[in-house]
């Protein structure tokens, strides 16, 4: 899920807009905003699948993960129209096929929904942490340190509902 190339913008100012980010902030800012709402898409699934309290309560969180890039796509001219809204749909290709594959491995058992999880977080803490090594834009770095210190959070919820499996 992570990117596998960021290259570094130009110095951006605090009140940036989409004309003051590189293609490469703009792709990556597009693919964090889908990458949260597959967690959340996949989150949720689970949580109806599951008498699991954890996911409907990340679920939620993922949803405020997501409207906090969108704010920021919002206040930086980034244009998401072309984003789909529908539960387990994306315009990523990759981030479609990784939902469909994740949904069918976690729908196995909730252990492997567990494992699933956390397989999510840690994708999550490598594209949030190169999206801010990409970044110059402050209000944008600060957004992608707040969602990564929630992901931290994710993962340890979910290794430690794994763990308590055996």
């Amino acid at each position: 899920m992570a990117k596998s190339e960021h290259a570094r913008g130009a110095t951006q100012p605090a009140g940036g807009t989409s004309e003051d980010l590189s293609a490469e902030e703009i792709a990556t800012l597009l693919f964090a905003i889908e990458e949260e709402k597959l967690a959340g898409d996949v989150y949720e699934a689970f949580a109806d699948l599951y008498d699991a309290r954890i996911f409907d309560q990340i679920a939620g969180s993922e949803d405020r993960h997501l409207d906090a890039l969108l704010r920021q796509a919002d206040r930086l001219g980034v244009d998401t129209s072309e984003l789909p809204t529908g539960t387990g749909e994306f315009l990523d290709a990759e981030l479609q096929e990784l939902y469909e594959t994740l949904l069918a491995k976690g729908s196995l058992s909730y252990e492997d929904a567990l494992e699933v999880g956390i397989h999510i977080e840690n994708e999550d803490l490598l594209t949030l942490q190169a999206a801010q090594d990409e970044t110059d834009d402050p209000g944008l770095d600060r957004a992608y340190a707040s969602l990564e210190d929630g992901s931290e959070n994710h993962l340890a919820a979910f290794t430690a509902a794994y763990e308590l499996l055996g």
